[in-house]
């Protein structure tokens, strides 16, 4: 049957692509219930005439266990598994080609998404389960398997979840019998009765509650029910509701402890291999066979580009942005610290916005574009989804990068805060500078902030340390090279010491991390708040171009931008990581650093010491100071005695070092479930569901 341009359209942009695996939980990708035709989706690698010539998808076994399918990934398995979303579902199982150039890329196969019309034989896993199903993906299990007619269609996912839009291409099935389909739905029912929960549960599982679930009203009846009782009710349950499959009998293989199943013609042990697949839903489109429908389709999305004026857009995005960002930084507690520099949360933004590697959010063309095209559009929940995952594309790539790079290149030694550590204990003209460093740290110039503060943090350790005299006789260490390096190494032991204590202090924690981390944090912050404002235009653009056109509601908008904060969080964390290792090589440079100073100023010492020793007759005399005379270099022999490599040892440093920085604070996002969204009450947004980890304890959380 031929369809038109525009509901083509809607098909086309309703096969969305997924952000990462596991970024997309709740009803973050979920769209809404579709008109008619209910549809699940299901990742498989095996080409449509593999699975046809299969007659479809099959379980491997009898084990109708739903918590061992869902949670334990049973090879003896009833089930073949299937999701009712697309993004955040079944493709988190489609696994993206390899990095380039890690050999692996030509060994690397694409997917396929098969899109399938349910029936009563497909259980739900979460209202089976109920809160001991801990995994996200919306799962719905058929019973039994899925024949190869209840197949509406796939899409080749040549680049698996991160395929784009523009090179899927859904292909219609034209054995789908819609007869035999029309009219049936998955089960709405729970099957308490199939649960199969084993006598001792995962008590370490943080998502699901500590109680045996024999312990809940649910399912105490089945706590003596045991494996052959849950294969039974397997059984019966496929007796009752196989029709439509067209069951006709169910019994047990005698020889295969499978499942012997008559559909029809078909008289077979189930057999196959399982998987996992996600959905997204149809909306009531008719399917068509036409090739040139795509195009027809590609065409009018192209034509759906009336804009609204790119300031409008910018406006709604800076006005959400900047209200997320002073949330995300009361919650980090840099709020105070801006205040103390005297800049609101929109001066902060501005002076980001400057900043080359934020440009790509800060002034968001082609992202402000793409928010005008699919906001005239039709926005449903797997476009928003696609927008959301650009957005994180851009965040997480290019931000973090420059980020690393600005702090190598420019912590060589640490750096010191004032304002942020609440010290000014330096003359006016340092701590002039330094309060201007701390400005520069909160800026899109903070390498600059931080190249300021160079050198403050170990001034202090040359004081009093050469002023002394040496405590050896100085006859000894000339006439003596052992007594000489001795000397040496016990002058530059205490030097160490200092420098060892340096970085085990907390001043280096408050001084030299923490300002450099907020810094960073802040602009993360901004990055991730810039991406949400977008979100939130799309939706404006949207709503503006006709509320008939928009398929996502405020809840959806609210969900679809936790992954942009996750994403954050991600980045902050791996910040968390990173900064370790550029401190432990900044402190091996120090280290070189220092002891070629050390070195300078004991030559200086020693040198200045022999001149004023070699006046007295007793040196002046004799045979050493005479050689040493006749060389008339004090200068080179001591240079050639300083060219020995003097020992030390980092590892305390390094230790140190990633001991303060498990101090620093990271973030994480708190997914609601539907019952808080239904209590959602208006004013909050994603930001106050971003919980930060309190420095030091991987599980105290700051609540909002």
């Amino acid at each position: 049957m031929r369809v038109t341009g525009a509901v083509l359209a809607l098909l086309y942009l309703q096969w969305p692509g997924s952000s990462h695996a596991g970024s997309c939980f709740g009803k973050c990708c979920a769209a809404i219930k579709p008109a008619k035709g209910p549809l699940v989706f299901r990742v498989d690698s095996r080409t449509p005439q593999q699975i046809k010539e299969a007659q479809g998808f099959w379980p491997r076994g009898t084990d109708f266990s739903i918590y061992k399918h869902a949670e334990k990934h049973s090879p003896n398995s009833a089930y073949v598994s299937t999701s009712e979303r697309a993004a955040g579902g079944a493709e988190i199982f489609a696994v993206p080609p390899p990095p380039r150039g890690s050999g692996l890329e030509k060994k690397y196969k694409g997917c396929f998404l098969y899109a399938i019309h349910p029936a009563e034989n497909f259980v739900n896993t979460r209202l089976s389960l109920g809160p001991y199903s801990t995994h996200r993906e919306r799962e719905l299990l058929a019973a039994g398997g899925i024949r190869w007619d209840q197949i509406r269609g796939w899409t080749y996912l040549g680049k698996g979840r991160d395929t784009p839009i523009s090179e899927r291409r859904f292909v219609v099935n034209k054995d789908y019998d819609v007869k035999r389909w029309r009219g049936h739905v998955a089960n709405p029912e729970p099957q308490y009765q199939l649960a199969g929960f084993p006598k001792k549960m995962d008590t370490n599982n943080p998502r699901a509650p500590k109680e045996h679930p024999w312990t809940q009203d649910s399912w105490k009846d089945f706590e003596k029910q045991g494996e052959a009782g849950v294969r039974q009710a397997g059984i019966q349950f496929m007796q009752n509701h196989g029709r439509a499959f067209g069951i006709t009998k169910v019994e047990t293989c005698p020889d295969k402890q499978k499942i012997k199943r008559q559909a029809g013609p078909i008289i077979d042990c189930w057999r196959t291999q399982d998987g996992d697949g996600e959905a997204d839903e149809e909306l009531g489109w008719e399917m068509s066979d036409d090739p040139a429908a795509g195009s027809e389709a590609e065409s009018e999305l192209a034509e759906l580009d009336d804009p609204l004026e790119e300031e409008a857009i910018m406006s709604v995005t800076n006005k959400v942005a900047e209200t997320e960002l002073y949330k995300i930084l009361t919650r980090f507690k840099l709020d105070k610290t801006l205040a103390n520099l005297k800049l609101s949360p929109s001066q902060l933004r501005a002076r980001f916005r400057n900043y080359e590697p934020l440009a790509a959010l800060a002034k968001p063309k082609a992202l402000a574009q793409k928010a005008k095209r699919i906001g005239r559009g039709i926005l449903t929940v797997g476009v928003l989804n696609l927008y959301v995952k650009d957005l994180i594309d851009v965040f997480t790539g290019e931000l973090p990068s420059a980020v690393e790079k600005a702090a190598v290149v420019t912590s060589v030694v640490p750096v010191v805060g004032c304002l942020t550590s609440g010290v000014l204990e330096d003359k006016a003209g340092d701590a002039t500078a330094c309060v201007f460093g701390d400005l520069l740290l909160f800026t899109p110039w903070w390498p600059i902030g931080i190249g300021i503060h160079v050198t403050r943090f170990l001034k202090s350790l040359l004081v009093n340390l050469f002023r002394g005299s040496i405590n050896a006789d100085p006859q000894h260490v000339w006439e003596k090279e052992e007594a000489f390096q001795y000397t040496r190494r016990k002058e530059f032991s205490l030097y160490w010491n200092q420098i060892v204590h340096s970085f085990s202090s907390q001043d280096f924690m408050d001084k030299v991390l923490e300002p450099q981390f907020d810094a960073e944090t802040a602009g993360y912050a901004f990055a991730a708040t810039q991406a949400v404002g977008l979100v939130h235009a799309a939706r404006d653009v949207a709503r503006r171009a006709g509320s008939n056109r928009t398929l996502v509601t405020d809840a959806d908008v609210l969900m679809a931008t936790l992954p942009i904060y996750e994403a954050m969080c991600r980045s902050i964390r791996e910040r968390s990581h990173s900064i370790v290792k550029e401190k432990q090589k900044m402190a091996r440079m120090i280290a070189r650093d220092q002891a070629a100073k050390f070195d300078r100023k004991f030559a200086h010492r020693v040198e200045r010491w022999w001149h004023l020793r070699a006046r007295s007759r007793t040196y002046r005399d004799s045979p050493f100071s005479k050689s040493v005379k006749r060389g008339n270099n004090v200068t080179h022999l001591i240079s050639w005695r300083l060219q020995k490599a003097m020992a030390y040892n980092l590892t305390q440093i390094d230790v140190e070092i990633a001991r303060h920085a498990a101090g620093l604070k990271l973030c994480r996002v708190n997914y609601p479930n539907s019952s808080d969204l239904t209590t959602w009450r208006p004013g909050r947004s994603a930001a106050d569901l971003v919980q930060v980890v309190e420095p030091g304890s991987a599980c105290g959380i700051v609540v909002p």
